[in-house]
């Protein structure tokens, strides 16, 4: 008996898989995936068409935050995407308004796809142009703070980063 229980969960899982299951967390990423491209498709922000764009999505954390790296090369587009709650108060920007790697583009605030209540997730996008006189690494790091708040005083309530790599180009480069 145990045998045979044995037996029919195998071919259970077999025909399952042959029939093309595909686990629940997949599925769950994809849609997750899905709702960030829907964000990013409703954005003013877009680099040109025929231009080199690196997309980065954080969460910021407190504290330490999260960290991701791009290598870019000058007159290359980042889009940075940081995701937040909008009846909080808290908004994302900049921690330093004066960049050397990157020129802010664009900065703007989007609600995520079937958001119909208050206070639902948002997005705040800021898409950056590598500067041709960029140097060859900087961290430009994004707080998560209320606007009317002395930062001096009232610490983010999280902070994110995007470390900004680049080599130099060798001589004779002409873009």
């Amino acid at each position: 008996m145990k045998r045979a229980i044995q037996l029919l969960l195998l071919c259970l899982v077999a025909g399952q898989l042959l029939a093309g299951y595909k686990p629940v967390q997949a599925a769950e990423g994809m849609a997750y995936r899905e709702e960030r491209e829907a964000v990013l498709r409703q954005a003013r922000c877009q680099a040109p068409a025929d231009e080199k764009l690196y997309t980065v999505w954080l969460e910021g954390a407190p504290l330490l935050g999260q960290i991701k790296t791009v290598n870019a090369l000058p007159g290359e587009y980042i889009l940075v995407a940081l995701q937040f709650s909008a009846g909080t108060g808290y908004e994302w920007r900049l921690a330093n308004d004066k960049l050397r790697f990157a020129e802010v583009i664009c900065t703007e605030k989007l609600p995520f796809p079937d958001n119909s209540r208050s206070g639902g997730r948002m997005a705040a996008i800021f898409l950056l142009k590598v500067r041709w006189d960029a140097p060859t690494e900087e961290g430009i790091n994004f707080i998560l703070a209320r606007p009317w708040e002395n930062p001096d005083k009232v610490p983010p309530a999280a902070v994110a980063e995007v470390r900004c790599h680049y080599a130099p180009p060798s001589k004779g480069y002409t873009p």
